[in-house]
């Protein structure tokens, strides 16, 4: 009987190996928007219902639900602090739907898709967190890996080739021309470059999905070394060929932090250099010395819309009328016509100041535990999600960095 035990144990994690390697393969789908329009305009969009954003989302949280009451995974409750957690998809669902429902200008109209999307994103997140999980990770992260090496050959396709693959009107501005990113095809015709942006929404998500995934292979993948050097190579290509920024200021800052973790900084002190980073990045926009510092130098640097995303940022802001739609929404998306280039402000601006503090404390959670343990402290992991605030600092990378957060979650070891 006792030499039963091993073999049963192996069949436990082969098949919750398994179930995390579909759930994970549902999150990376959820990694943008665009991602599941791409996949859906393939085989003439005979998959797009089935691959569709709001689909995904049910069937990863309908799958979380089902794993655990299979027993594959146990729920962590040590604390409050872990109760907290597995209630904070709830609070945050009661404070989308206040944001909603306080007296504004607009139409009061209940949008039940906002909410019950919070609910989800944040029902996966939070529960994933808290799982106990036992499975065979080097799968997993060979996956990922493989994926980012995929994506990142078709997005320097696109970019050495001109042809996008996909139809970029439904993503954001691909084509980049003097300066200035458009998603108007007949901007080629005046020598304009492809931005890579994959089967994501745009060359910047393509670009922190493939610091991720670099990430991850640094971290935990099993795969031969003169694999790593061709993917290595590839992600850099592939960085490069997005034309992006953000991804190259995200790069060279992942590589830093990489460093210090790697030659054994202590812990606290990348802690506390993450929470002040998170605060700058959230505050920006009343730091008005550095924030005219900053445009000053994009401006010499021929950076043209680093300063116009912040005068959309003051448009935004304007719109909100008083201190109750500060702290609980004011229900303004990017989809009203101004886009909202900053994480912590795009949180505010619909859901309002509470709502947002709650998901940079969620964040800070998952940095804090990814980087903490002396034996197996994931350096890389832990370097990429450091540039949540970074990068969010002059774009919306939000649902991006709460995905990656999702997938770092699955590997981080349970308390």
């Amino acid at each position: 009987m006792q030499s039963d035990i091993p073999e049963a144990e192996r069949k436990i994690k082969k098949h919750t190996t398994i179930a995390i390697f579909i759930l994970a393969s549902a999150l990376i789908i959820l990694f943008s928007e665009g991602t599941s329009i791409n996949i859906g305009s393939l085989f003439n969009g005979r998959f797009f219902t089935l691959v569709a954003t709001e689909n995904i989302q049910i069937f990863s949280c309908a799958f979380v639900v089902i794993i655990v009451m299979l027993g594959l995974v146990k729920i962590r409750i040590n604390d409050f602090d872990d109760l907290f957690w597995l209630l904070l998809p709830f609070i945050l669902t009661i404070l989308s739907l206040f944001s909603q429902t306080i007296e504004t200008q607009e139409s009061n109209n209940i949008n039940v898709q906002t909410i019950a999307h919070v609910f989800i994103m944040f029902f996966l997140i939070c529960f994933i967190k808290q799982i106990k999980i036992v499975f065979y990770d080097k799968i997993l992260a060979n996956f990922i890996v493989i994926v980012g090496f995929l994506e990142a050959i078709l997005g320097i396709f696109q970019h050495a080739t001109g042809n996008t693959i996909f139809d970029p009107q439904p993503l954001n501005a691909i084509y980049f021309l003097n300066g200035m990113s458009s998603s108007n095809i007949s901007n080629l015709g005046f020598g304009a470059s492809v931005r890579a942006f994959g089967t994501f929404d745009s060359g910047l998500t393509l670009g922190i999905f493939l610091i991720f995934s670099l990430a991850i292979m640094l971290d935990l993948s099993s795969l031969n070394v003169i694999f790593k050097i061709v993917f290595f190579i590839t992600y850099l290509i592939g960085i490069y060929s997005t034309l992006t920024r953000n991804v190259y200021i995200g790069f060279v800052v992942f590589i830093l932090v990489y460093v210090l973790l790697t030659f054994g900084i202590k812990s606290l002190y990348i802690k506390w250099l993450y929470f002040i980073v998170t605060i700058i990045s959230a505050t920006l926009f009343w730091l008005t010395d550095l924030l005219y510092l900053l445009v000053s130098v994009a401006s010499n640097m021929n950076i043209t819309t680093f300063g116009v995303r912040f005068i959309f940022l003051k448009q935004i802001m304007a719109e909100i009328p008083d201190t109750l739609h500060f702290l609980f929404g004011n229900n303004i998306t990017s989809s009203n016509g101004i886009p909202i280039d900053n994480s912590a402000i795009t949180i505010i601006a619909q859901f309002g100041l509470i709502f947002t503090i709650l998901v940079f404390l969620l964040q800070i959670s998952i940095f804090n535990s990814t980087i903490s343990n002396k034996l197996k402290r994931k350096s890389a992991l832990g370097a990429f999600l450091f540039l949540f605030p970074v990068m969010g600092a002059s774009n919306n990378v939000v649902q991006s960095f709460l995905i990656a957060a999702a997938l770092v979650s699955l590997f981080n070891d349970p308390d």
